[in-house]
């Protein structure tokens, strides 16, 4: 396949996942990737509630040990993670074929919701603490 058809794949891809939230045939890899970077903005969330700059990475895990460096107990966000790790921004580029199923895509979505709901938590009740 040439690259340009990777490039326009995913740009329909993006194209379709911004214009169908409710639609019947809801792009998974989107789904997927929106959920990784939920997970990635929720980490990035509580380093940065310690004033720290988190760094610019996409990598879940490095974030997450950074998170526990900056005084976090990030235990509970490891699994969860893991399960959204792999669809970060170098699976939106075309040679990367990842193509969840529908369940695959819905347990990325709960597991989205689950990862911003203890970050959130932790921001909100717990001062950043050693350990």
């Amino acid at each position: 396949m040439h690259p340009m058809r990777g490039w326009q794949k995913q740009a329909t891809t993006c194209y379709a996942s911004a214009t169908t939230l409710a639609a019947e045939e809801v792009p998974t890899d989107a789904v997927c990737f929106h959920a990784q970077q939920a997970c990635e903005k929720a980490v990035k969330a509580l380093i940065a509630a310690t004033g720290s700059a988190p760094q610019r990475t996409h990598d879940l895990t490095t974030l997450l040990n950074d998170a526990l460096v900056a005084g976090w107990i990030v235990d509970p966000l490891r699994q969860p993670c893991e399960i959204v790790n792999p669809y970060s921004v170098t699976a939106r580029y075309p040679g990367v074929h990842l193509d969840p199923s529908l369940d695959e895509a819905r347990s990325c979505a709960a597991t989205a919701e689950s990862v911003v709901q203890i970050a959130t938590g932790l921001i909100d009740a717990t001062p950043p603490r050693k350990g």
